[in-house]
């Protein structure tokens, strides 16, 4: 199966199955939200850009209707009672004991071997990328190679030919008597001639059988890298073989999951619509607590990615010096750009978290020139990778704000279990353990 092939395979399973798991995630990511997010201790936080409004307007709440028993003003003791159910509903759909929740458990875990072969996917590219551009110069060296040597050969064929025709030394020899014939005006060293005669000769001779060593070698390196590179991607097709196969085994479990949510969510319905005609200040925020859970159950994931602004001709550039044109914007982020298919899956996953937040996903830094990554390596040192080997210089990483910057918001818990079926990926040494820890830091994988 092709990578592209594997990629929307991934895709349509992912997106069959996310209606039963983006209840669990959204619900889970308000409870941090109604609470207030917590900033991750130690960890830098970059200011994002401020971002408009998309166009596309958030996906509806559902709307509540009354049941007949709750047409009649609520006593107390029936308010409380209802103030009660509308929070065990709401505990019902997050707790951790929960069929669901152990299956967003169990899909938690997927999705952190998904952005671990992402990562590892990533890593392929740039390896194979290195690993053919290094044939690519074996190759151009190996024919520059092949002319010096057929010269070399050339010249020491016409030696072999002149020693075995004309005597070897003695047409040395005689070549320095004809010279000691000549007028003394016109003679200019005619030992120094033969010695250099003998020398160059000499240095044939070493020249070539360096050529064939380098010959040899760059032969072996070119094999080398190839093998290399086609080696690391066989790994990751078989990775990501093995991880569809193992969400396709999920779906049969995860259907029966959406059914139990469904049911949930119809006994929400009317004691949602009750609390609603309620005036107390409890009633309407357990309302208020049971609205988002319905909303963040209604969200139906989709994972369509539209095409690119412009066509990759597959030109690489130097690090940091990717022009405007082999550039696409970012949806919702004044100034941001990536590489068109990394723009166009940000784009899709940004417009899929609009559909449940109402809003994009905030962007700070995208595309980073080589100019800039000196700038920025200079304001920020070791939190900024060495100008012109940064991913952002490839055009596709960004650095994201509004939350995403904290490890325990919501917006980061979204991505974390959302991104990798964009194509998008944390990497392991800004993960909270990693070396580098940068929760605002995300990277694409996907083409």
């Amino acid at each position: 199966m092709s990578q592209d092939e594997s990629m929307k395979r991934h895709r349509s399973v992912r997106t069959h199955l996310a209606g039963a798991l983006a209840a669990g995630l959204a619900a889970s990511a308000l409870v941090g939200a109604t609470a207030g997010p917590a900033t991750a201790a130690g960890t830098p936080t970059p200011s994002a850009t401020t971002t408009p409004s998309p166009s596309a307007s958030a996906s509806p709440s559902p709307s509540p209707s009354a049941s007949p028993e709750a047409e009649h003003a609520l006593s107390a003791a029936e308010l409380k009672a209802q103030i009660t159910e509308a929070d065990r509903l709401w505990t019902s759909i997050l707790a951790s004991s929960s069929e669901l929740s152990a299956a967003m458990q169990e899909m938690a875990s997927l999705s952190t071997k998904i952005n671990g072969l992402l990562e590892s996917l990533d890593k392929a590219k740039q390896a194979s990328q290195l690993a053919t551009a290094a044939a690519v110069k074996a190759r151009e060296e190996l024919a520059a190679t092949r002319l010096r040597l057929d010269k070399a050969r050339q010249a020491l064929s016409t030696w072999a030919f002149d020693a075995y025709t004309g005597g070897g030394q003695n047409a040395d020899v005689a070549g320095m008597l004809d010279a000691m014939e000549v007028d003394a005006s016109e003679v200019s060293d005619p030992l120094g001639d033969v010695s250099y005669l003998t020398d160059q000769r000499s240095r044939t001779v070493a020249s070539f059988r360096a050529l064939s060593e380098l010959h040899d070698r760059l032969a072996i390196t070119a094999a080398e890298t190839e093998s290399a590179a086609l080696e690391a991607q066989r790994a990751i097709e078989r990775d990501k073989a093995a991880l569809d196969k193992a969400l396709v085994g999920q779906k049969a479990k995860l259907d029966r999951i959406r059914k139990l949510q469904l049911e949930e969510i119809a006994k929400a319905s009317p004691v949602s619509a009750a609390l609603l005609k309620a005036a107390t200040p409890e009633a309407a925020a357990a309302a208020e607590r049971l609205r988002q859970a319905l909303e963040a159950a209604s969200v139906d994931l989709a994972a369509d990615i539209g095409p690119p602004c412009t066509k990759d001709d597959g030109t690489i550039y130097p690090n940091g010096m990717m022009p405007a044109a082999a550039l696409c914007p970012l949806w919702g982020a004044p100034g941001q750009s990536l590489k068109p298919k990394a723009a166009a899956a940000f784009n899709a996953m940004s417009k899929a978290y609009a559909s449940q937040t109402g809003h994009p996903i905030c962007v700070s830094d995208s595309y980073r020139s080589l100019a800039r990554q000196y700038t920025v390596k200079a304001s920020r040192g070791k939190w900024a990778a060495t100008p012109g080997t940064s991913p952002h210089g490839r055009g596709v990483a960004v650095d994201l704000g509004c939350g995403v910057q904290d490890f325990g918001h919501p917006a980061h818990l979204w991505l974390k279990q959302n991104a990798h079926i964009y194509g998008w990926y944390h990497p392991a040494w800004a993960a909270p353990g990693g070396p580098l820890p940068e929760p605002w830091h995300w990277q694409y994988a996907g083409d």
